[in-house]
This record gives C-alpha cells, structure tokens and sequence, in this order.
C-alpha cells in the first residue's frame, strides 16, 4: 500500500499467501470429494478387456447387477472375423451320403470319349487329367494342381477338345480350363474375370463351347415372403466372350425349390431344379417343372425348343416312406428307437407334390440330347434323382433338330458320363467304393434296352 512501511507490505504478502493455501486446500479437499463419486459412477460401467461388437445382452441400462448375475453380454471379435454356418444333422447326413461312397468330395470322376478311341478322365481325388488309349493305357497325365481347379466336369468343346470346369483352388471363383486332344492347354477361363453387369453371387461355369465362348451362372438367393412357406430361388445365366465381356444375358431363371424348416431354408426332396448340358455349339436349359427344354447357340440365341407331353405324377405318402426306409437302410447306422426317431424327422421334411418331368441331361457327340426320367428309387442313394440310378434308367434321346427318336433302357447302378452315335460311355458302380468304366456299344437301329 502505498505509503505504508515494509513491515505491513510483508505482512499483506503474508496473509495473501495463505489465503492462497488456503484456498487450495478447500480445492483439494472439493476434489478429493468429486473423486469419491466419480469412482462410484465407475462402478455401474463395465469395460470388456477386448475390442469388438455386442451381438446379445443379457441386461440394459439401469439394471442392477453384481457379480453372481452371470454373463451380462456375448462380445464378438470384428478383427479376425470368424462365421459358423450351423449345419443340421440332416444336412450333414446329405452331404456325407452325397459324396461318402465316392470317396467324400475328392472324388469326383467323370470321363469321355475321343474320336479315335482315346478316353479321358479325371478325378479331384488324384487332382490329374489323364488321357488312356484305346486299349486302357495311359498315354498323358496332367497334373492340375498347378492350373488352380479342382475337377467336377469335363465338357466336349469340339471333336477332340475338351474343357474340364470346377471350383478354383485359389479363390472363391469357378474356373474352365480348356485342353487339345494331347493334353495342351489352349486357355484357362475364371468367371471372377468376366466384365460386365451380373447380380452379386457365387458363379458357377455351366457349359464351355466353340469359338471361345462360356456360359456362367449366378444363383439368386432369395427370402420368403411374409407366410411364404416355400418358393424358388432363380439363377441368372449369361454369355461370356472371348474377350471376357458380357455378351448376352439370358435372364432370370427358375434353379431350385426351397422350402422353410425351422426358420432356416433348405432344399425340398424330389423337386424340380435346373437341368444343364453342353456340347460344342449347343447349350440346354430345363427345369423340370415342366417338360420344356431350350437349345441355345454358342452366342446365347434359342434355337429350337424340345418339348413333350408328359402327365405328372404325383408323390404319394407311400412314395415318401419307401424313400425313408431305403435312404435309412443303406445311411442311418442306429439302431432301434434312434433309429426310428430319426426316420421320423425325415417324414417332416419337405417333400415336393409330383415327381419333375426330367432330372438330367447328356448331350451326346453326334448332336443328340439324351434326358433322363426320374425315378423315386434312385433317390435312396443320396436323396437325388440325378445320381447313381439304383434301378434300370430311363433315358429319352431327341435328334439334333429335337425331334424324339427313342427311349433307351441301361442298366442299374450305370451313371452315363458320355455319349456317342454307336455308344454309350460310364461309371459302374459296385458295392463299397468299387467301380469300373464301361463302354456299350449302340447298334446303328438301336432297341430300346441295353442289358
């Protein structure tokens, strides 16, 4: 203060500074009690010691908990992501009767003939391509792991090419890889490459023919409607170029019946679903809720359409047990009330009204397509109607103008892979995982059976 002597000046500075602590204690002593209920407040938010996403809960805000009140959320990791597609027991039961007798799905075989007698074949299991004489020996192997395929068809592109399609090894695409008549690679195709607008979905190579051209599809999954029990899911069929361009696009089109089984969709036992075959310029499309067949050009255009009268037939309750007490028979491995029990469960299942007009094709190397006609009794095998035929089947055969020229009879246990003017060329399957390949010989004015 001015005018003031020294000794009141310190004295003013002195009083100032513990004013000053002073002060600060009270603002110590307020945050001592802040922290109080801070850590309180502390206590009603829990913290998860990893990263992620909250996919249930158990509590929301405002419950009280305490340690004895259990789980209080399900947290789920978003780096790595991990996805579980929960398989039901009759799911996995159909995959595993499906592939388990050839040996799971490494062994899937298929085999044609060549102009000069020569027959090729291939296998997932071996992952190799090997082309025999005609006297059985083999002359070339290729091994495919290096091509990145792995082996579910082999196509005739030509007279002596052949294109063999599958899964890739590498990704989640499907692949064509084409080859001459000695086993030289002429190109290798990837539907993930083709330019142009699809639907989203994972593609599959449907039919490779001449001039460079490939026909892939897209399945559509769709959802029911609303009290919608049971509806089917389309596939979008398109023409891909030399170029790897999109040049036509045939459209949506029906590809399988699903049906509603505990909330989840699932396949509907003896539907009809889409039937496909290809050979050198000619593509067919069926589905076998009528007997309608297309026959499209290497570019995608219709030229022709096959069709037939054909009186439906319907799917009986007795039809339905034969099929569970056949398919149990040779796949359920319980015994007693399990064993029951579970045949209980497939008479839920989902069954379709009537049996399809066709379920495979085999278009044959002088331009015929051969179709087949179901029968309920094959689907014993793996509960399909385009497998190993468990009876003698019948095939109807048209000429390349789609006129019909007969119906042809072959053996029980024989699954054609291929055939010609004056043969018919297969797998023959015995018991266990035994089979053999077996060539017959059609007369010029062929009968009806072949025994």
């Amino acid at each position: 203060q001015a005018g003031g002597s020294p000794d009141e000046a310190y004295a003013l500075v002195d009083s100032a500074f513990a004013a000053e602590r002073s002060l600060a204690a009270q603002v110590a002593g307020a945050q001592s009690q802040l922290e109080t209920p801070q850590i309180t407040l502390g206590y009603t938010e829990i913290r998860a010691p990893i990263d992620g996403r909250i996919s249930s809960t158990a509590v929301t805000e405002g419950n009280v908990v305490s340690p004895t009140s259990g789980t209080l959320a399900m947290i789920v990791s978003q780096d790595p992501i991990y996805v579980l597609f929960p398989v039901a027991q009759r799911t996995a039961l159909d995959l595993r009767t499906r592939y388990g007798p050839k040996g799971g799905f490494k062994a899937v075989v298929i085999r044609l003939r060549l102009p000069d007698g020569r027959i090729a074949t291939a296998d997932a299991e071996s992952q190799r391509l090997i082309y025999y004489d005609a006297g059985g020996n083999p002359i070339t192997t290729i091994d495919l792991r290096p091509l990145g395929v792995r082996a579910e068809q082999l196509i005739r592109v030509s007279a002596d090419t052949i294109a063999l399609t599958g899964r890739s090894t590498r990704s989640p695409s499907a692949i064509a890889v084409v080859f001459t008549g000695n086993g030289k690679v002429v190109r290798r195709f990837d539907a993930a490459d083709a330019r142009g607008d699809l639907p989203q979905g994972m593609p599959v190579v449907l039919g490779v023919l001449g001039g460079g051209r490939t026909f892939i599809g897209r399945y559509q999954p769709l959802r029911p409607l609303p009290g919608q029990a049971r509806w089917i899911d389309s596939i979008t069929i398109a023409v891909v170029g030399p170029d790897m361009r999109i040049t036509r696009v045939l459209g949506t089109l029906p590809g399988v019946v699903l049906a509603l089984e505990d909330s989840q969709p699932r396949q509907v036992w003896f539907a009809p679903h889409a039937v496909i075959a290809s050979a050198e310029s000619t593509f067919y499309y069926g589905f076998g809720a009528e007997y309608k067949i297309a026959a499209l050009s290497a570019t995608g255009e219709t030229t022709r359409v096959i069709t037939r009268s054909w009186r439906r037939m319907t799917v009986t309750d007795a039809d339905i047990v034969a099929y569970i007490d056949g398919w149990g028979t040779r796949w359920i491995t319980s015994t007693g009330a399990a064993a029951e029990a579970q045949k209980r469960g497939m008479r839920s299942d989902p069954f379709f009204e009537y049996v399809p007009a066709f379920s495979q094709f085999l278009a044959s190397t002088s331009g015929e397509l051969w179709v087949r006609t179901p029968n309920l009794v094959d689907a014993q095998w793996n509960g399909e109607l385009n497998t190993v035929p468990l009876a003698p089947s019948e095939w109807t055969v048209f000429d390349q103008m789609g006129r019909w020229r007969g119906t042809l009879m072959l053996p029980s246990r024989f699954f054609p892979t291929d055939a010609g003017s004056d043969y018919v060329l297969g797998i023959e399957y015995g018991s266990g995982r035994s089979r053999r390949l077996v060539a017959y010989d059609l007369a010029k004015e062929w009968t009806s059976t072949i025994r």
